[in-house]
């Protein structure tokens, strides 16, 4: 089969396949209330409620 031929037949299914596309659409909702809370259950997992129980970095070196 020619090239010319192959380029024909991709044409033509082409022209036949339906066309699809996929539009995402993303939309953040979240508040500060989802870090926040994120925030809050960690201090009580580590059972560091009050700001006195935690300690204060200001680097992390790694």
């Amino acid at each position: 089969m020619s090239p010319l031929h192959l380029l024909y037949i991709f044409l033509v299914m082409a022209s036949l396949a339906p066309i699809q596309a996929v539009v995402y659409q993303v939309i953040n909702n979240a508040t500060g209330q989802t870090l926040q809370f994120a925030t809050d259950f960690k201090w009580q997992t580590f059972k560091q409620g009050d700001q006195g129980d935690r300690k204060n970095y200001e680097e992390v070196i790694k």
